[in-house]
């Protein structure tokens, strides 16, 4: 199904209203896409599929009054999203399969795509300056894969999002590794681990703040159960990233492990951090927690 809302949104002093249609999280039928569409004062965007299977944006600048279109990747099986970023670029993202993410960035002036790449659960930030994702891995052939988190910037040209191997084609290593922390940089490849096994994410999705300048999620792995708050500096384009054990916290973790625990409704204001536990006990009910950002550690 598509969701579909009408949101406002404050720029320089004046109130956009913004119309849009997208996936909701968890929905793939390509034999049946849901529409998906994006509309403000300045830009028109409606996907259309085509015969052949593939896909198309149409797009119409509502200021210069100029129409275009065009063709997303044809691996692409499905769209679930558009965005402009500026006034400059357009993302969409979409599923290649029922799991794995395409995220394309088309440039607005040349018509072209300009950048794609791979991954897992795309959250787009309120202002389209960032992307935060899970690294795309292959999903089979290979094991004891650590997941690494990484953000895009989508402000950036797509050699910039590549430091370090200057490739423009790799779709899987992008962007700036923010956590785990031992792969802090933006030179790094997760790659396989043999002695710390396999993070997870476990929250639903990666959480936004209102300002674009943080997002949250939450990993497990073992015997680990973590609130992870990481903090971004547009203007530096630097981040921080913080950490929170629950395994610490008795109010959550009675025994040594709650590995199997689902972290929900993550979000952040005022400088606490509002969650809800869902235990997989049968019996057992979700914990409603508050945590203050003080209590976080950097991540070392």
């Amino acid at each position: 199904m598509a969701v579909s809302f009408t949101s406002l949104a404050e720029a320089d002093n004046a109130t956009t209203i913004i119309v849009q249609e997208k996936v909701a999280n968890g929905i793939f039928t390509p034999n049946a896409p849901p529409d998906v569409s994006y509309q403000d004062e300045k830009i028109k965007l409606i996907s259309t599929y085509n015969v052949d299977g593939s896909i198309t944006i149409n797009a119409e600048d509502l200021v210069l009054r100029k129409k275009f279109n065009v063709r997303l990747p044809d691996e692409l099986a499905q769209l679930n999203e558009l965005r402009p970023i500026g006034d400059e670029k357009i993302v969409a993202v979409g599923l290649l399969n029922s799991v794995v993410s395409i995220i394309t960035i088309i440039d607005h002036k040349t018509r072209m795509i300009v950048d794609k790449f791979y991954g897992y659960s795309p959250e787009i930030s309120p202002d389209g300056h960032w992307i935060a994702f899970q690294e795309f891995f292959p999903p089979h052939g290979y094991n004891d894969i650590s997941s690494c988190y990484r953000v895009y910037n989508s402000s950036a040209t797509a050699i910039e999002n590549r430091v370090g191997h200057n490739d423009i084609f790799d779709p899987q290593v992008v962007g700036t590794s923010i956590y785990p922390v031992r792969f802090n940089s933006q030179l790094a490849e997760c790659g396989v681990t043999n002695d710390e096994g396999e993070f997870i994410r476990i929250s639903d999705s990666f959480t936004w703040g209102r300002s674009s300048d943080y997002f949250l999620f939450a990993v497990g792995e073992a015997n680990m159960l973590n609130i992870i708050l990481v903090k971004l500096d547009r203007k530096n384009n630097n981040w921080e990233t913080f950490v929170y054990d629950l395994n610490k916290d008795k109010n959550i973790c009675s025994q040594s492990e709650c590995n199997l625990a689902r972290v929900k409704s993550l979000n952040l204001k005022n400088g606490l951090v509002k969650f809800k536990i869902l235990p997989t006990n049968k019996g057992e009910k979700p914990i409603d927690m508050l945590i203050s950002i003080d209590k976080f550690s950097l991540a070392q």
